[in-house]
C-alpha cells in the first residue's frame, strides 16, 4: 500500500500555506514537490509550511525544505515551518548553523532566521 500524504494549500495576499500531514520520505517526495511548487509560485511574502501532523521526515527531504528557504530568501520572501517537532529542529541545527525559515508554534512568527517563536511560553 503506498504511503500516505496528506496535503492542502491555501493562497492569500500575505501567506501561501502548505499543510502537511504523514510521513515525509522518498516515497512522498514527489508529491512534496509539487505542493511546494505550488506554494512558492504564489505571489505571498511568506511561505508557511506546517509540519504538525508530520511523524517523521528523512533527511533528504529536510535538505529539500532547506533549500525552498533558501531560495525564498533569495527572493526576499520568507519561509515559516509552524509545529516543527523538536527532533526536527534538532536535525536542522546539526546541518545548518543558520537556518533559512522561522519556526511558529503557538502564534505569529517573530525574530530572525531560524528563531523559535513560542507564543505559549513554552
Amino acid at each position: 500500500m503506498p504511503p500516505s500524504l496528506r496535503l492542502s494549500v491555501v493562497i492569500d495576499e500575505r501567506a501561501a500555506v502548505l499543510v502537511v500531514g504523514g510521513e515525509l520520505d522518498l516515497a512522498t517526495a514527489s508529491q512534496l514537490e509539487r505542493a511546494l511548487a505550488t506554494v512558492c509560485s504564489s505571489a505571498a511574502p511568506q511561505v508557511v509550511i506546517d509540519i504538525g501532523e508530520v511523524p517523521f521526515c528523512d533527511i533528504t527531504t529536510l535538505q529539500r525544505l532547506l533549500a525552498t528557504g533558501s531560495r525564498l530568501q533569495a527572493e526576499d520572501r520568507l519561509l515559516v515551518l509552524r509545529h516543527p517537532s523538536r527532533m526536527l529542529l534538532r536535525l536542522v541545527d546539526l546541518i545548518t548553523p543558520n537556518p533559512p525559515y522561522l519556526v511558529e508554534r503557538d502564534g505569529p512568527a517573530q525574530g530572525g532566521n531560524g528563531r523559535s517563536t513560542d507564543a505559549g511560553g513554552q
